[in-house]
């Protein structure tokens, strides 16, 4: 019991420290769309291009496939996925795409109040 609160004692303390330990690629894509999402939000623009790279950088091949209003994917060395993003953008289609050493760039655009998902590429 004792080694389970110290488990659990050291996996809380490494969450609030921020630890990348327990990122994936996935939210890290969520991540700088939410980062995206609030700068275009601030802004007078009417659209952004997020520049994404994979967390182990870009000398691979990586899928990235958005599912509307579902999940996020990201494959690759620390491929993973989520629904984060959810909370910021919305997904109105479906988007894959195959990325050989190159960055993603994810357009969004202002919908009234709302932060859409446009292109990715």
């Amino acid at each position: 019991m004792n080694r389970l609160k110290l488990f659990l004692g050291v996996l809380a303390c490494a969450g609030l420290c921020g630890c990348s330990w327990f990122d994936d690629n996935g939210v890290h894509m969520a991540f700088c769309l939410k980062d995206g999402a609030r700068e275009l939000a601030r802004s007078t623009n009417a659209e952004l291009t997020v520049r994404y790279e994979p967390l182990s950088g870009t000398n691979q091949i990586y899928y990235v496939e958005f599912s509307p209003d579902n999940l996020l994917e990201v494959t690759g060395t620390n491929g993973g996925s989520t629904t984060y993003h959810l909370n910021y953008v919305h997904v109105g289609k479906r988007f894959d795409l195959m990325k050989t050493n190159a960055a993603t760039f994810v357009t969004l655009r202002k919908v009234d109040v709302r932060i859409d998902v446009v292109d990715v590429r």
